[in-house]
């Protein structure tokens, strides 16, 4: 079972608690990263998890969603997919982020229903709640989001969002 917490007090990631991303890739078609399971991009030290975006001299390749093809970025991310889920409680995370002006880059923290909800074609009635988003075309907002779908699949998803100015250490 995951510990109810994690405060990262060793030099290597707890895979019993966390499982990095590789099928996955977040930003724009013209700019995007791939999730890669690499120490460069995924690693702990000083009591905190370094999720490294980092540009690559060697484009990859990677597929998600409606992003495709050949990158010059890798990313680090991590999950906890059928390692823990709970259905009441509270998530907590200090997050530092560094801002980049690079146009199209987008991380963010995010929770995703489990496996409870089973047919994940029904998104976003489902739900997801994105806790802070980071786009670089915004480079100063932590945005929150809240997507869901009343009635669905005869409603389109909703999106909520408020904008919230990041706080820079």
């Amino acid at each position: 079972n995951i510990q109810a917490a994690d405060n990262f007090d060793g030099t290597t990631l707890n895979r019993s608690n966390w499982l990095p991303q590789t099928s996955f890739a977040m930003g724009t078609q013209a700019a995007h990263a791939c999730y890669a399971d690499n120490p460069a991009n995924v690693s702990v030290s000083g009591g905190a998890l370094n999720l490294t975006l980092r540009k690559v001299s060697t484009p990859v390749s990677c597929s998600f969603g409606g992003l495709s093809g050949p990158t010059s970025y890798v990313s680090g991310g991590v999950m906890t997919y059928h390692l823990f889920s709970q259905q009441y409680g509270r998530f907590e995370a200090r997050i530092k982020n560094t801002a980049t002006t690079f146009p199209g880059l987008h991380e963010a923290f995010w929770l995703w229903p489990d496996d409870r909800y089973t047919d994940t074609t029904q998104w976003p009635a489902s739900g997801e709640i994105d806790i802070a988003e980071f786009y670089s075309t915004y480079s100063s907002l932590a945005i929150p989001f809240l997507h869901y779908g009343y009635g669905m699949p005869a409603s389109p998803g909703l999106n909520t969002a408020w904008n919230c100015t990041a706080q820079r250490g």
